[in-house]
């Protein structure tokens, strides 16, 4: 996705589920980006929007 503010509108739309599993995929996700792109990210977690 080209458009960055498009971007975070659509992640922040979607909510953030806290689970465990999640989790462990937000960490791996962020581990690869660390040593891949070398680019650091802060995991927050936020409450879900509801599902509707």
């Amino acid at each position: 996705m080209e458009d960055g503010a498009q971007a975070k509108k659509l992640l922040e739309a979607s909510g953030y589920n806290t689970n465990e599993v999640n989790k462990a995929i937000a960490a791996s996700i962020q581990a690869m980006w660390k040593n891949t792109l070398n680019v650091n990210v802060e995991l927050m977690n936020h409450e879900t929007n509801g599902h509707s």
